[in-house]
């Protein structure tokens, strides 16, 4: 009777294990510890083939950067795609997680700094693509007091 329940319906199942994979805070470590070592890596070997590797990526908007700019170097760019991929998928366990906390323990402030944290984050990740994505950390611009110049999108 217990097993007719639990095969009845296995999209709820499957999305039920997918949730607790996202608030999972062991899942969450594994992907900051996968990030951590593609950043490490990537842009180790990214530095030994070009050292002007940053330059180039920080002297256009990054989303520029991921369509033009990275397809003609790889195989050195792979790292960063894989690293926009964990960044995706760290936002989504943040966002999942602190979901789970106001779902789960909306009544109580007990637990209040743990969400304060999540929403941090979440806050600096968002300010950081945004940023970045539309161009905010262009280099390499010389302006004088008043000038303008043309930013490439």
């Amino acid at each position: 009777m217990q097993f007719e329940k639990a095969s009845q319906n296995p999209a709820k199942k499957a999305l039920t294990a997918l949730w607790e994979l996202f608030v999972s805070p062991t899942a969450f470590v594994v992907l900051s510890i996968l990030w951590c070592l593609d950043l490490a890596i990537g842009s180790l070997l990214a530095y030994e083939k070009n050292p002007r590797f940053w330059m180039q990526m920080d002297s256009v908007p990054f989303n520029y950067w991921l369509k033009v700019i990275a397809p003609q170097e790889y195989p050195t760019s792979i790292w960063v795609y894989i690293l926009v991929a964990l960044t995706y998928l760290m936002v989504a366990s943040l966002l999942f997680c602190t979901l789970n906390w106001f779902l789960k323990k909306r009544r109580r402030y007990r637990g209040m700094g743990e969400v304060l944290v999540h929403l941090g984050f979440l806050l600096v990740f968002a300010g950081y693509v945004l940023g970045s994505g539309w161009g905010a950390r262009v280099q390499d611009l010389s302006l004088a007091p008043g000038g303008q110049r043309e930013i490439e999108s």
